[in-house]
């Protein structure tokens, strides 16, 4: 199965490979694209998330951060992958999910709050003055420190963007949403 996430072995570049690599579209959804560097930063979200709920109990399900994550099994998986392919499935399934809301909410003319345009408008600004308080020389070394050299600033921002507006249009949605018990009847 070509496209299957689970086809490949191994899914490591060097930095190298990857700055040269970042533009490739490596998954497609309605209209929209997922590029290898916009990947890096989904990819650590996950691991990221997962280690801040799990990370105590990490070696319990078998994971080593010492080790490459592609020649361990993971053991939270009924399909046998690597712990690498878990993070990239999650990745994957995380950006369909964050791309699909902010396409609702666009498509919906949906507004994300002031707060949250405004932390988005200056994201940047807020990294560069992070990266220079831990002793990066700017904010793009900063990130590429954190999720790779492949991924940029643009792509950070974007992350960021259809979380941001993903999740405020859920609540929203959510919020709003009347069933009648006709509809609960019928479900």
């Amino acid at each position: 199965k070509p496209n299957d996430v689970y086809y490949k072995d191994n899914y490591c570049l060097s930095k190298y490979d990857m700055v040269g690599k970042k533009d490739t579209v490596i998954a497609t959804m309605d209209g929209y694209t997922l590029t290898n560097g916009q990947l890096q930063i989904y990819y650590w979200m996950e691991l990221n998330s997962f280690m801040g709920q799990y990370g105590q109990y990490a070696s319990v399900f078998g994971l080593d951060l010492s080790l490459p994550l592609d020649s361990q099994m993971c053991t939270m998986s009924a399909e046998p992958m690597t712990w690498q392919q878990y993070f990239l499935d999650s990745a994957l399934k995380a950006w369909q999910n964050y791309q699909s809301m902010a396409a609702a909410a666009d498509e919906n003319g949906f507004q994300m709050s002031e707060q949250n345009r405004a932390y988005v408008d200056n994201l940047i600004q807020s990294l560069e003055e992070s990266a220079v308080a831990n002793g990066f020389e700017n904010a793009a070394a900063f990130l590429a420190y954190n999720v790779g050299s492949g991924a940029t600033l643009d792509n950070y921002v974007k992350f960021n963007e259809d979380y941001l507006k993903g999740y405020e249009y859920y609540q929203f949605f959510t919020e709003n949403m009347t069933v009648t018990e006709e509809e609960v009847a019928e479900y």
